[in-house]
């Protein structure tokens, strides 16, 4: 018999901001599209999506896309301004651990990563 603790709700939310006045990038929608479907539209962070039906599911093979809508106030003077990178959990030959991918700019506010 199984013990425990069963995730039946998440939210992408997992970050905590102390001071909101010194909050400079905001993320203002995520969405996720299987083979060119969009399939999760994260407009706010707190949401809870079900695991069972909201939660989508990859196999081998699929064409999964990442869009997020960013914005940054910080007038760092940088070139570019900003950066979006989305982190992922990967299997490599050292084991399954997450990395960091550079997504690309769109140049109207989104960055996508295919």
């Amino acid at each position: 018999m199984a013990r425990g603790w069963r995730v039946v709700k998440l939210s992408p939310q997992d970050w905590a901001v102390l001071d909101a006045s010194r909050k400079t990038v905001g993320v203002t929608d995520v969405k996720v599209y299987r083979n060119d479907t969009l399939l999760v539209d994260v407009t706010d962070p707190s949401a809870l999506y079900d695991v069972g039906t909201r939660i989508p599911r990859f196999r081998l093979g699929d064409t999964v896309k990442v869009v997020a809508a960013v914005s940054n106030t910080t007038n760092s003077g940088f070139t570019p301004a900003t950066f979006v990178f989305l982190h992922v959990r990967h299997i490599d030959p050292l084991g399954t651990s997450w990395h960091r991918v550079k997504m690309e700019d769109n140049g109207d506010g989104t960055w996508q990563r295919r």
